[in-house]
């Protein structure tokens, strides 16, 4: 993927946090699949790193069904 502007990174950023807080996981994977392939990896990859995130800061449990893998 293209390197985004850091306006873009931001919103997708704080759009993947939104996303854990607010929407079950299969909702969010369903969402995944109608995204355009590239944008799809791009959010795959920012969940999964904010899930490991808060996994780590013990936010979340680690064997909860929160977002996608």
């Amino acid at each position: 993927m293209s390197a985004l502007d850091p306006v873009e990174e931001h919103k997708r950023d704080c759009h993947a946090r939104w996303m854990l807080d607010n929407m079950p996981a299969e909702e969010i994977r369903e969402w995944l699949k109608k995204q355009p392939a590239e944008f799809r990896e791009d959010m795959r990859q920012r969940l999964n790193t904010e899930r490991e995130k808060r996994r780590n800061r013990g936010d979340i449990n680690p064997n909860s069904n929160h977002g996608p893998r």
